[in-house]
């Protein structure tokens, strides 16, 4: 989301499959592929996190890649909705009020992610300021969205993307993953 609502586009270097790959003669794991390779080991800039996790039958899904594809689902959802307000036509056929409720939740989820990413929860001092999260990390954030009621927001967020595409004549949702998401926000927030 952090990308979403700057100019930034692009998700930045993901691994996918980053753990010890390159296995010695007894078939043991002891290296990274750029270790094989020191041509294309670029200290600092090397992945260590991978979007999968290696199991006995092979690669699986992690914690990594859900949070991706959800976050993923999460934009292109914001996404149609701000095409439809920012499109005087497409705005027009929403109607004021549900443009005002899409307003209303895109509102919401920007001053949630400035809560999250800030230090705000500690004090009011010129170093709390609101961009101290590009230079320290701010653990009150984290633990202040946990319960802030991301969940509700987020299928709020569904449900107006769906009346959205509904009202504008669009007969499918860009992500086949849609009811999957919309399924996974309703159980989550129990």
């Amino acid at each position: 989301m952090q990308s979403i609502m700057s100019s930034v586009r692009g998700v930045g270097r993901l691994g996918a499959d980053t753990w010890d790959a390159v296995k010695d003669r007894s078939g043991k794991r002891i290296a990274k592929v750029w270790e094989r390779y020191p041509g294309s080991d670029f200290p600092g800039l090397n992945i260590e996190g991978s979007t999968l996790a290696l199991s006995p039958e092979g690669p699986v899904a992690n914690q990594r890649l859900e949070a991706l594809r959800e976050g993923a689902q999460e934009c292109e959802a914001r996404i149609l909705l701000e095409d439809a307000l920012t499109d005087k036509a497409k705005a027009a056929t929403l109607g004021p009020d549900l443009a005002k409720q899409c307003q209303s939740i895109l509102d919401a989820r920007n001053l949630a992610a400035w809560r999250a990413m800030s230090v705000w929860q500690i004090g009011t001092m010129i170093s709390h300021e609101v961009t101290s999260w590009a230079f320290r990390p701010a653990v009150t954030g984290d633990t202040w969205l946990v319960g802030s009621g991301w969940q509700e927001r987020s299928e709020k967020l569904y449900s107006l993307a769906g009346e959205v595409r509904k009202k504008l004549g669009a007969k499918q949702w860009p992500s086949r993953h849609w009811r999957a998401c919309r399924k996974l926000a309703r159980l989550t927030k129990n």
